[in-house]
């Protein structure tokens, strides 16, 4: 079955020691991005604005901000629909690497604060399921037969203000409206996830150790599929012995975690300097 690996989201974190080196790191990204002649919206809050860059459609959004707190200054970078089959120029990954690259040139440090990591799978939506077989505690998770809030998108965790990873399977041909059938499965690694990784060797170890809890299956037939969904509902846990019994590796789909390592190097090659 054809298949792809994919980056969809990413949020960086650049720090800052003062409001005089926030202003000048914002006006120097900003510089970048008027370079592709697209509107810039800004709206501010009381201690931070938002910075909406538009080209018929949201790429990305700036966050300057103060965390009064802990005393620092930042600036948040969300880059959203890295991988998207409707946008033929992809201007928000040509922007991720253009920013991270002059980042990189003028010795500011970043680091990862968010990041969708996707299996695209080029089917129906039907023909595919996600599994989390291996459950994190305080989370709570839908059964493989509980109704889901809508037609297209099936959730694995149920959302909670605090929760540090968010899974779930959608058909990408009805969000986008395509001509092809492509089911995204997709693991949002949220920021309480990611906290703690100041390197890319820490946050790709976090990244592998999470995705390996998750498996995608495939099934030619929905007669298959449901056959094993039945049974699998009988079980208390997906754990190895379970998985062994019914077979589940022929039917298993993998995500290219050599891809993922190879993405995240490349944007931190270089940015191993720390802010003080």
């Amino acid at each position: 079955m054809l298949q792809n690996t994919c980056i969809d989201t990413i949020e960086l974190k650049i720090r800052c020691s003062d409001t005089t080196l926030q202003h000048l790191r914002l006006m120097t990204i900003e510089n970048l991005i008027r370079n592709y002649n697209l509107i810039i919206k800004d709206r501010k809050y009381k201690n931070y604005m938002i910075k909406k860059v538009m080209h018929n459609k949201k790429v990305l959004t700036i966050k300057s901000c103060y965390d009064g707190e802990n005393n620092e200054y930042y600036i948040h970078i969300r880059f959203a629909g890295l991988t998207n089959y409707r946008d033929e120029d992809n201007i928000s990954f040509n922007l991720l690497i253009e920013i991270t690259t002059l980042l990189k040139n003028k010795n500011i440090p970043f680091e990862i604060r968010e990041i969708d990591i996707a299996l695209d799978v080029y089917c129906n939506y039907k023909n595919v399921v996600m599994l989390c077989t291996k459950k994190t505690p305080k989370t709570k998770y839908y059964t493989l037969n509980e109704k889901q809030p809508f037609k297209t998108t099936r959730y694995l965790e149920k959302a909670t203000r605090n929760s540090k990873i968010r899974s779930y399977t959608y058909c990408k041909t009805t969000k986008e409206n395509l001509n092809k059938d492509i089911t995204r499965n997709e693991i949002k690694f949220k920021r309480q996830c990611l906290k703690d990784c100041k390197t890319s060797n820490e946050l790709i170890e976090v990244i592998t150790k999470n995705i390996n809890r998750y498996k995608v299956l495939y099934f030619r037939t929905l007669e298959e599929k449901q056959y094993l969904l039945n049974k699998l509902g009988t079980e208390t846990s997906i754990n190895k012995r379970v998985q062994k019994k019914y077979k589940i590796y022929r039917y298993e789909l993998t995500f290219d975690i050599e891809y993922i390592e190879m993405f995240i190097n490349e944007l931190y090659i270089q940015n191993s300097k720390k802010v003080n």
